[in-house]
């Protein structure tokens, strides 16, 4: 089976792509940048194309039997004119932004990239994966540990938060969101339209930065701070140092309950997602690992 990946270089695409390989498929996968493509799986033909220049994906896509892209959202509506009639799935990645009653960008145009997915009549699903986490570029947990490993050591982590962190969430790991992607799209069975990835059940977002704190051997101390405040401060911050550790539409959607059902992503698509504690414990040993060996490089350099 020949399956396209648009935008596979990320953490999630290279993921798919090596997936999608290992189960003997033949994959093209795309990038806007050439430079993304180097060093790429072997395994796979890639080529530079994009949206955004319709003729070069077009030609990509032409006899692809299988479609997945896991571009951003706001590819959606640009990428369906594009899929040929021959196409027998496509798969598109969104993101549990839609849910949210924050207004912001971010989730309108999910909403629009999902309504436009709906009314196509292709077949297919769009997934939509909630906080990733476990990856190497990923912004989230990865953030957090930025910001604690510049903590004083001699003070405990101190957090402002919205309501003590009492609201739920429920992050996912990079490697099941690549999993139900790469199942989505190998399937013959009959799908549900929307399907959400996250992960085995949702737990307080003060608990997630507890266990997140806790791998740097540190202890958190959360402070619960009003909204209004935190937006304030992070005003201040934008305006006198021209960067902020989290946006004001982060910290208001810090109050929302990210809470879902996964029965879809269970039944449909044969997958059980890690608990959060496993998938960070996993992200910890990589992070060692990765140290270990940059160390080994260092040593041998000498």
């Amino acid at each position: 089976m020949k399956i396209a990946v648009v935008g596979a270089t990320g953490d999630v695409g290279r993921r798919v792509v090596a997936k999608l390989c290992d189960k003997g498929h033949k994959v093209v996968a795309t990038s806007r940048s050439a430079d993304r493509l180097i060093a790429f799986d072997p395994r796979a033909e890639t080529a530079v194309a994009s949206v955004h220049d319709a003729s070069t994906l077009a030609a990509v896509l032409r006899d692809a039997d299988r479609i997945v892209n896991i571009s951003h959202p706001s590819t959606i509506e640009k990428l369906l004119p594009l899929v040929p009639s021959t196409c027998e799935r496509l798969i598109v990645v969104g993101s549990t932004r839609r849910y949210s009653a924050i207004p912001d960008k971010a989730s309108e145009t999910t909403r629009a990239g999902e309504q436009a997915f709906l009314s196509c009549g292709l077949p297919g699903s769009i997934l939509h994966p909630t906080m990733i986490y476990g990856g190497t570029s990923e912004q989230n947990v990865t953030r957090i540990l930025a910001l604690v490993s510049n903590w004083p050591r001699w003070l405990p982590v101190l957090w402002p938060i919205p309501n003590g962190g009492k609201a739920l969430v429920q992050p996912v790991h990079v490697d099941d969101v690549a999993a139900a992607i790469v199942s989505a799209a190998t399937t013959d069975s009959r799908l549900s339209p929307v399907i959400v990835v996250a992960g085995p059940e949702p737990i307080r977002l003060a608990e997630m930065l507890r266990e997140i704190v806790a791998t740097r051997g540190r202890r958190l101390r959360i402070m619960p701070v009003p909204t209004p405040i935190l937006i304030m401060m992070s005003r201040l911050l934008t305006r006198f140092f021209g960067a902020t550790p989290f946006s004001i539409e982060e910290i208001q959607r810090s109050r929302e309950d990210k809470e879902y059902d996964i029965e879809s992503l269970k039944t449909q698509l044969g997958i059980e997602p890690r608990s959060f504690a496993e998938g960070l414990n996993q992200y910890k040993v990589r992070q060692l690992d990765q140290a270990k060996l940059a160390c080994g490089e260092q040593s041998v350099e000498r």
